[in-house]
């Protein structure tokens, strides 16, 4: 159940009864509205800020999670749930569900500990993959730019020669 009230010039001449739809539709638009429509009609009715979910479970972090960002916890916290990627959709600073998910986080949170702990283990081990993936991506980047510098440095030394070569056969060549 979503209650919400904008304020929406119909107008510019301030004339009730006449409605212009271009403007309307703007300002519908600049406001937000067209997308948090459509995600309503996609059918993702609940959402919560990412510094809210983060937050439910946060005393249950151990130090080397308690530092992480909201967005990237939430990420790794569904992979962990094994939800799929229809089932919710990220935006800037919130997360919108699908409608009875919300819910399996009121019962994880109501459960005992030792699921949390697992669940937590799960989130870890899944952030671990992440960055180890990450730092992979890295370590490739790095060798292909290595490779290219040398491509590029190989290329200008056979330029270099082909360019003496051609001046010395300019100079030297018989007339």
């Amino acid at each position: 159940d979503i209650s919400f009230i904008r304020c929406i010039k119909p107008n510019l001449q301030m004339v009730p009864n006449l409605f212009e739809g271009g403007q309307i539709l703007s300002q519908l638009q600049c406001s937000g509205m067209v997308s948090v429509l459509d995600l309503m009609q996609q059918g993702f009715p609940s959402r919560t800020q990412f510094s809210e979910l983060y937050g439910m479970y946060k005393s249950y972090l151990p130090k080397e999670l308690a530092k992480l960002d909201p967005r990237l916890f939430c990420k790794a916290l569904f992979k962990a749930l094994n939800l799929h990627d229809t089932d919710f959709k990220f935006g800037l600073t919130k997360v919108f569900f699908r409608p009875g998910k919300f819910a399996e986080f009121d019962e994880i949170m109501k459960s005992d500990p030792k699921n949390l702990a697992v669940l937590i283990s799960k989130v870890k081990k899944w952030i671990l993959w992440t960055r180890w993936k990450k730092a992979q991506w890295c370590v490739l980047s790095v060798i292909k730019l290595k490779n290219k510098i040398l491509y590029r440095r190989q290329c200008f030394v056979d330029i270099q020669r082909h360019v003496r070569m051609h001046l010395v056969y300019k100079r030297y060549a018989p007339q």
